[in-house]
C-alpha cells in the first residue's frame, strides 16, 4: 500500500508535469529549481538527457549527475532528483529502510506538492 501510494503520486506527477524541449529550457528550469531549493552555485550539477532510468549521484566532491530517462525529461522528475542533491541523500551510504521511508517520500513530496522537509 505505501510503494503504491508513494509511486502513484510520483507517477500522477510525472505524467501531467511541463516536458523539458531542449537545453536552453533545461537550463532556465535548472536555475529557476536550483533556486527555489537555495542549493549554492558551488554544486556542480551535470544533467545527462538520455538515460536508462533517472537518478541523481554523486560524482565528486561538490559535484552531481542527474540522469532523465527518456521520455521521463520533465520538470516533475528534475525536482525529484534535485531534492536528493539538496538535501545530501546521496553525500552518504544509506540503508533501504531508510531510503524508503525517509529519503524517497522526501522527495517524492517536493516533487509533487513542493513541500521541503
Amino acid at each position: 500500500m505505501y510503494g503504491g501510494l508513494l509511486m502513484g503520486a510520483g507517477g500522477l506527477s510525472t505524467l501531467f508535469s511541463q516536458k523539458i524541449k531542449n537545453q536552453s529550457e533545461l537550463e532556465l528550469i535548472l536555475q529557476r529549481e536550483r533556486k527555489k531549493l537555495d542549493i549554492p552555485d558551488e554544486i556542480y550539477i551535470n544533467v545527462n538527457w538520455v538515460a536508462e532510468s533517472s537518478k541523481a549521484k554523486k560524482i565528486g566532491e561538490n559535484k552531481y549527475e542527474i540522469d532523465l530517462r527518456k521520455g521521463y525529461q520533465n520538470v516533475s522528475v528534475l525536482k525529484h532528483e534535485l531534492y536528493h542533491i539538496k538535501d545530501r541523500h546521496l553525500d552518504h551510504k544509506t540503508s533501504l529502510i531508510r531510503y524508503l521511508f525517509y529519503e524517497e517520500p522526501q522527495a517524492t513530496l517536493y516533487q509533487v506538492i513542493g513541500i521541503r522537509i
